[in-house]
């Protein structure tokens, strides 16, 4: 388990990227850190927020995936790729839309 101090959030490392939508599903997350953080706070505080809460992660695994010969700036291009439709898929969940999560058992069942 690991907990973001900011939020007061636990939730399970293994979550993967549900981890993400349990913890944007917090009342007000959203518009705080994906609409209003940036304006308000600027974009290098909201980066720092995130590079804080899960950005660094969702890097090295990305990094991970690819081939070892793949160069560090195209990795993390494409985790900020995935960091952005995660971002869009949060706000469209917040606005009514479903999350297209589905939970399969692991191999214990």
């Amino acid at each position: 388990m690991f907990s973001v101090n900011i939020f007061h959030l636990q939730v399970d490392e293994h979550m993967g990227g549900a981890a993400y939508f349990v913890a944007m599903a917090a009342p007000g997350r959203i518009r705080l850190l994906l609409l209003d953080g940036s304006a308000v706070q600027g974009h290098a505080a909201i980066r720092e927020i995130d590079t804080a809460t899960g950005s660094r992660a969702l890097q090295d695994s990305v990094a991970a995936a690819l081939p070892e010969t793949t160069p560090l700036e195209s990795s993390n291009a494409l985790a900020n790729m995935l960091s952005a439709t995660f971002d869009c898929a949060a706000i469209a969940i917040a606005a009514g839309g479903g999350t297209g999560i589905s939970r399969k058992p692991g191999p214990a069942g």
